[in-house]
């Protein structure tokens, strides 16, 4: 059970067991024709007690088969998937945690393989795992009971030890991973076989959701044993192939300790591009893609036997001022100002096209903790807006928009909607995804697109990615993060979350445009319950079911 210290607090319920009494009534007094009238015979009563059994048999049996037939309709609803071929946009498929599996194909395949001592489920709900339960003796301690009897695939059973192995591995291997998953870790240590401490170097409310990432992998595997057999997940590699970048065939673990394992096999086929991936699955080749482009929708919709669905969206396309580089005209508050009475996100996203998203007032998506729904975007003004950069700029003002080399459509929409009001936009469009990155981080641009969301479902991570962005600094926006990143108390860090997205939206740091949307398709009747919001389909598949 959680201690009451915990930021989750389960709702607690009760059942009553009064059972009510069952309503009476005085016999009535036997009915007299006169005196000379026949006392019944002792057949009749006996014909009467047989009716009477008779009606209760029938009674019971109507019952039973009512629920009866109401237990085998629940156990029907959910059939097993023998196999889901998915067809995946993204590679190498052949790469194991905690290796360089942060991101794309690599970690949505992996978190079929590994588990972690708590995971996500219904997007933010964290749920026991390899853990069954945790304590905080205070706030910088956490104390995990494992849970007994959980198998390796490779047949040993998880130990403590395991934890603090698999703290250190990922800690030596992968830093891009554990600088959000174990960054406040101070140590972790095996108490008995059972039990993990973890000490943290400042109290961490969140430190379970980002435990989501840190895959628990067996120590006392002798050298030699491949990657995949040191997870305890509902998948293993099937006996007798071998993974490959493009490929990888994966099958349910009969060992497995969370119960029936609904989708039976995997297939993971990499293709080129998600159209291709579409073309495989109008064919047939495949029964299940992600990462559906908007362009390819329409193809998708013309085939009864097959469905798309939106993931709901977690990442935000915002555009970002730098509004620390000397004499530039975004380090003016009231520039920043006119820009958000000018852009129009609806416009914005008719430029990219339909499907594209939907139109948002803040960064935090609102199934993301910190959303905060007092924040509305101001109505567009042309004329306070044009006032506001004349008065600073008599002549008008020229700033550069970083763009990557898919944003040049959004970023003309954005050259023309500023334009009226006495600002000229030149587009600097980067000539790759890692080229622009790098430039915005070395403050090459005015100004931005930029796309960002949380890996941990919680707003706390995105938030300070501000806190310590290069191109921004705001005294009371850090002091309100940092209260938020240290404080237990759900609903008091719930409301210095939304404090700081206010002062963020306020401070017009950022223009937040729209929520991405992501789609998967798939045969019709496939069912993926949600695990944690992502932008790829973030689902175990142990879940997924056809109806």
């Amino acid at each position: 059970m959680n201690d009451p210290e915990q930021p989750t607090n389960p709702q607690q319920t009760s059942v009553s067991t009064e059972v009510p009494a069952t309503p009476t009534s005085p016999p009535e007094p036997p009915k007299t024709e006169s005196t000379e009238a026949k006392k019944p015979s002792k057949k009749s009563h006996l014909w009467l007690y047989i009716i009477i059994v008779v009606i209760v048999i029938i009674a019971a049996l109507g019952t039973w088969y009512g629920v009866h037939k109401s237990n085998n309709q629940s156990s029907t609803t959910k059939k097993d998937i023998p196999l889901i071929t998915y067809g995946f946009d993204n590679n190498p498929l052949n790469v194991f945690y905690p290796s360089a599996a942060e991101f794309g194909g690599p970690m949505v395949m992996n978190e079929q393989i590994f588990e972690g001592l708590v995971s996500f489920t219904n997007g933010t709900q964290i749920v026991p795992d390899l853990a069954t339960s945790w304590t905080n003796p205070n706030t910088d301690t956490w104390i995990f009971t494992l849970r007994p009897n959980t198998y390796y695939h490779d047949g040993d059973v998880v130990t403590a030890q395991d934890v603090v192995y698999s703290w250190q591995q990922l800690n030596a291997q992968d830093q891009n991973l554990a600088s959000y998953t174990t960054s406040t870790i101070k140590n972790v240590q095996a108490t008995n076989n059972n039990t993990v401490e973890i000490t943290t170097t400042a109290p961490d409310p969140v430190l379970l959701n980002r435990l989501t990432n840190l895959y628990i992998i067996d120590s006392k595997a002798p050298k030699g044993t491949q990657p995949w057999e040191l997870g305890t997940g509902a998948y293993t590699v099937k006996s007798g192939t071998t993974p490959t970048a493009n490929a990888i065939d994966l099958v349910a673990f009969n060992k497995w300790h969370g119960g029936h394992i609904y989708t039976r096999a995997i297939n993971y086929i990499f293709y080129a591009n998600s159209s291709d991936a579409v073309s495989a699955l109008i064919s047939g080749k495949v029964n299940l893609v992600d990462s559906v482009q908007p362009a390819d929708m329409t193809k998708i919709k013309k085939y009864s036997n097959l469905t798309v669905t939106e993931t709901p969206p977690v990442e935000t396309t915002y555009l970002a001022f730098n509004t620390l580089t000397a004499n530039s005209p975004l380090a003016n508050p009231k520039i920043r100002e006119a820009i958000d009475l000018t852009l129009n996100p609806a416009d914005i996203l008719k430029a990219e096209g339909p499907d594209s998203g939907t139109a948002i007032d803040q960064v935090l998506p609102p199934q993301i903790p910190g959303y905060n729904q007092s924040i509305v975007r101001p109505a567009i003004n042309l004329t306070e807006a044009k006032q506001l950069v004349l008065a600073a700029y008599p002549n008008g003002v020229t700033i550069n928009l970083g763009n990557s080399p898919t944003g040049e459509v959004a970023g003309q929409e954005i050259v023309n909607e500023l334009a009226p009001i006495g600002i000229t936009v030149k587009q600097d469009v980067a000539n790759s995804e890692g080229e622009y990155f790098g430039d915005i981080a070395n403050g090459t641009y005015q100004t931005f697109f930029e796309t960002y969301g949380s890996s941990i479902s919680d707003g706390s991570d995105v938030l300070s990615y501000w806190q310590n962005a290069p191109f921004y600094d705001n005294p009371t926006f850090d002091a309100e993060v940092t209260k938020a990143d240290q404080t237990f108390d759900p609903a008091q860090r719930l409301a210095d979350l939304q404090q700081a997205s206010q002062t963020l939206i306020s401070d017009n740091a950022i223009i937040p445009l729209y929520q991405n949307s992501y789609y998967t398709a798939s045969k019709k009747g496939f069912v993926f319950p949600i695990g944690t919001y992502d932008s790829d389909l973030d689902t175990f598949f142990s879940t997924a079911y056809q109806q």
